[in-house]
Parts: C-alpha cells; structure tokens; sequence
C-alpha cells in the first residue's frame, strides 16, 4: 500500500487516513501493527474478538470462517487471535489515534467487542475514541447521516493538520 501511495505524485503522505468497515477493521488493525505511517484510523462496526464473535454467532464458525479461511479447524486459535485485535493492543501504533464507531444493536459485531478493544486500547494508553450509536446496527444504517458527517470532521481535522487527542490516560 505505501509503495503505491509513494507513487502518487499529489499524495501527501503526512496525511494517510485508514478506515476499516466491518472486516475491514481488522485488516486496518493488522496494519497498524505493522506501521506507523497512518495518521489517523476509523474503524467502523468492526468485529474485535473473534473468540466472543464466533461463540455469539455459531454460523460465523460453522459456515462463513471455514469457507474463507484456508484450514480454519486444523489453525482455529492462531487464525482467531490473528483476527482478534482486543487480544494484541500492545502490537498496535502508538503514534496513531483510532476512532470506533459501533451501534448498540449491531448482531453482527458485538457492541461488546467495541468496548473491549476501547478498553484494552486506554489500558496500554493509545489515543482511542468510541463514538456510540445507540440502536444502531451492523452498517449504522438508521445513522448514516451522522456517521457521514463524523466522518467528515476527522478528515477535515487531519487534512488541516489540527491535533487529533482522543484519550491519553
């Protein structure tokens, strides 16, 4: 990814912004274990425990994990863990603030695992903001418009490179 945005000649690379939708969370947190060069990350009704998931939800262990994850059954705990960023905070980019956005009715990614990950992110002192959608679902579908516009306003804080602090404990 950073070799193709250091390819682009109009990208400011001081200003890279990842936002993780549902799944894509957790691929933004598996980044940010591997980099500090996002300066801001927007995770948006992310599974965060996988473990807490799979024993909510039996059809994500029974048919949609073992569909898409080659040898599921023979490395289930290693393949959870590795997608199951509340477990490895510590790994995560100090340097990076992370905004949450999760519903309260969210039957997909539990509001739960938001409040972990929020959790286990102020205990090893990241910057970290959990904005609450009360009611809402997987995809904050009946808040669209106000996930939109929050949205909206972290970016316009990067792109005028005001101080993004969300927690510091």
């Amino acid at each position: 990814m950073f070799k193709l945005i250091n390819e682009l000649p109009n990208a400011d690379t001081s200003k890279i912004v990842m936002i993780g939708v549902s799944r894509g969370g957790i691929n933004t947190c598996q980044a940010l274990a591997k980099t500090n060069r996002i300066k801001l990350a927007i995770l948006m009704y992310s599974p965060y425990n996988l473990f807490t998931n799979v024993e909510r939800r039996p059809e994500m262990e029974n048919v949609i994990l073992p569909r898409f994850v080659d040898n599921y059954w023979a490395n289930r705990e290693s393949e959870l863990t590795n997608r199951s960023p509340a477990l490895w905070t510590k790994n995560i980019s100090q340097t990076t603030p992370i905004v949450i956005f999760h519903g309260t009715d969210d039957k997909k990614s539990f509001y739960e695992e938001a409040l972990e990950f929020k959790k286990n992110l102020e205990s090893t002192n990241h910057s970290v903001l959990l904005e609450t959608f009360e009611q809402g679902n997987h995809g904050l579908t009946s808040h669209w418009t106000e996930q939109l516009n929050r949205t909206k306003h972290y970016l316009t804080l990067i792109k005028n490179e005001k101080p993004i602090v969300l927690y510091k404990k």
